[in-house]
Formats: C-alpha cells, structure tokens, sequence
C-alpha cells in the first residue's frame, strides 16, 4: 500500500467511526429520552439463552445467523464498533427487538434468568475480564445454567485472535513477542490475558471448536482442560448436486471470498497475481483491499462480491477450474472452503488450520507447506493444461 493509500485509508476509517458513534450516541440518547430512564432490561421470569458476540461479520456472524434460528428465546449482547473502537456501545436484541445499552448497563443482564449462556465471540471487547467474572458469578449462583464457549476465533489464546503476527502465523512461538501484545492500544502481558480466560475456559460447560486442528492449538496452551468438543458447523444448506464440468485445457485461478488483510492472504495474491498475471487467467471474486493497479496486459478480473447461491455460475461463467485459498492463519472451519468443495474444484491451500484439514482429505484438495511450493504446482497444472497448444 502506497502512503498516499495509506494515509486515506486511515482517514477514511476515522470519518466512520465517528459517523458510527455519532449515530450509535444519537440512538441511546433517543431511547433513554423515550424510555424516561426506566431500566433498559427487565428482570423476568423467562427461562432463555444468552449470546455474547460481535458484529464483525464473517464466519462467526453466518453461524450466528444459523443459530438464533433455531429459536426465538434469545438474548443476543452484541458489542457495536470497529475492531479497535472503544466498547462505548453494545447491543441487546431480543425476538427482534433491539435496543442500544452502555457498557454500565451490562449488569442489568445479569439480573435475568438463563438457562444457557454461549459466549459465540468476544474479539476486540475491552470489558472481557469483567464479562468473564460475571459468567463465572452467575453460574456459581445458577449451577443448572449451561455455559458454552464457542471458537471461532483464537482470541481465548491470544489478543491477536487470528495468531498472525509480523505478517505469518505465529506457531504459538510466543519468544517471538516475548508474550507481550498491543491490545486497544496498550501493552498487554499474554500470561495475564491466558490466566484472564483459563478461568472461564475450567468453569464451562463446553468448550466448543469446530475443527480437530483448532482443538489441538487450544490443547497446546491448556493442557489441563479437557471439557472441548468438536462439533463441525452444520453444512447441510450446501448442495450436493453442484459439481462443475468445465474444459480444463485453459488454467483459470479463483480466488474466493473475503481478503481484506494479510492473515486472509492478500499477499499471497499479489504475489501470484505479479508473477502469473500476464499468463494465466485469474479471476477475484469477493470483497478484498487489494491496493495495485493493474497493467493492460494482465489477465486479471475483480468481480466483486457476490452471492452464495450465485458462486456456481460465477465460476461456469468465468471458466475458472482451480481455486485458491491463499489464507495464511489457522482457519477454525472455513464455510467458503465447504462450499468450494462441493463444486468437485481442484483446490489449493497452505497447511494451515481447517483449511488444511479439509482439503488434505479432498480428493482434488492440494496441501502446500510454503508460497515456493504453491509456485511449483501453478506451473506444474499450468504446464499440463498448455499441452498440445
């Protein structure tokens, strides 16, 4: 990224945070003024869940969506913000009613009755400690309330919650930042953060992953505990009648999905992009901020976003018959990896998380240990489809 593009981005991000915040101060104030400061949450006597999560979007927001159709006894806390904004704002939402709180009015929540609580994703909350306390509180009071942890994430092992660090996933190697961290802008001591959710980690129910690699990152850290599950998420929206039948005598690479930061992989495709671009035919098709211009002679296409029901024809439109999945940290199940698979596509990925657990077991799936070796095969299936040209 230039510094030109830089410095824009970042101007750009503050514009809308401070949209976002101003929006978010008009809304309460509104509401309190309606309200005429009678409590936000009522204590009653309904028996149901509590969802702690975010609105970050991705994969934890696509199970989120799944799960609170399930049911309509749900109260969702849902923090508001960027990444790194400061928790001026959370969310309560229930049967779709929502209503924007403060961080002081958190306790009130605590004054209901659940007979579940499912801690879904706590990336960028900076009241975790405070959160934590409260559930382990609350279950020593209300020992029949089932407390379930879900990973999506890394961020019960580290602040970095994707574990990508000075631009490749750190292998728990934690010498590397002599376990000290930047978190909402100050340092903070891994030992306290992992001691901070050791003991919410030894006080749940269920510790919940939905790949067998993230349960062994978390063995890595706590390898006392031993209440975790592996529960892959439910896939059953995919179709199984979606298999491509394309020409395969003219290579077209895809990349697939949201690449929007470097532990997504955007270097891995600027990379490819720099040294195949001229050659082979490469399509992007998803969200991604990726800050180059492309040359004239370059065989490079950005189609957008897209839709999941539309993703078939995009790629019989598009003749693309191998995919990449360029994500450089440990995925913790991938939905766009499942979803490819069921296309019957060569895919290639690094060895890495769910997405290397998947695909080593796919029949067109290609398992690379480095970006030299990803190279090796591009020209190696590049080569073979340019025979007899």
């Amino acid at each position: 990224m230039s510094a030109v593009h830089n410095i824009a981005f970042h101007i750009i991000r503050d514009i809308k945070r401070m949209v976002i915040k101003t929006k978010l101060e008009t809304e309460y104030n509104f509401k309190m003024k309606l309200q005429n400061n009678v409590q936000i949450i009522k204590k009653n006597n309904c028996q149901q869940t509590l969802f702690v999560t975010h609105n970050l979007g991705g994969g934890t927001q696509q199970f989120e969506d799944s799960f609170v159709g399930l049911g309509n006894n749900i109260l969702i806390l849902r923090r508001l913000g960027y990444m790194f904004m400061q928790d001026a704002f959370f969310q309560i939402e229930s049967n779709g009613d929502k209503k924007i709180i403060k961080v002081s009015d958190i306790k009130k929540i605590w004054d209901l009755n659940f007979d579940e609580i499912i801690i879904n994703s706590m990336v960028g909350f900076s009241c975790i400690e405070s959160i934590i306390d409260n559930i382990i509180n609350y279950k020593k009071q209300n020992p029949e309330c089932t407390i379930r942890y879900f990973v999506h994430d890394y961020d019960c092992i580290c602040p970095l919650h994707n574990l990508f660090f000075n631009g490749k996933y750190c292998e728990l190697n934690c010498s590397n930042c002599n376990l000290q961290m930047d978190y909402r802008n100050k340092k903070v001591d891994i030992r306290k953060w992992r001691h901070i959710w050791k003991k919410l980690l030894v006080n749940v129910d269920e510790i919940r992953c939905f790949s067998f690699s993230s349960k062994e990152l978390i063995k890595k850290i706590y390898k006392d505990i031993n209440n975790i599950s592996v529960v892959p998420h439910d896939t059953s929206y995919i179709k199984t009648d979606q298999k491509l039948k394309m020409n395969q005598s003219q290579m077209c690479i895809g990349f697939i999905g949201s690449i929007t930061n470097g532990s997504k992989g955007n270097i891995v495709v600027k990379k490819i992009i720099g040294r195949y671009g001229n050659q082979i035919d490469i399509r992007l098709i998803g969200s991604n901020k990726l800050h180059y211009i492309f040359d004239k002679g370059k065989k490079v296409k950005k189609l957008g976003t897209y839709n999941r029901d539309d993703l078939r024809n995009v790629l019989i439109n598009e003749k693309v018959n191998v995919i990449i999945f360029p994500s450089l940290w440990p995925e913790t199940f991938s939905y766009v990896v499942s979803e490819l698979m069921a296309f019957d596509i060569t895919i290639i990925c690094f060895d890495l998380g769910a997405q290397g657990e998947k695909i080593r077991n796919y029949h067109k799936g290609i398992v690379c240990k480095n970006i030299g070796e990803m190279f090796s095969i591009i020209d190696s299936i590049y080569k073979e489809s340019t025979k007899g040209y």
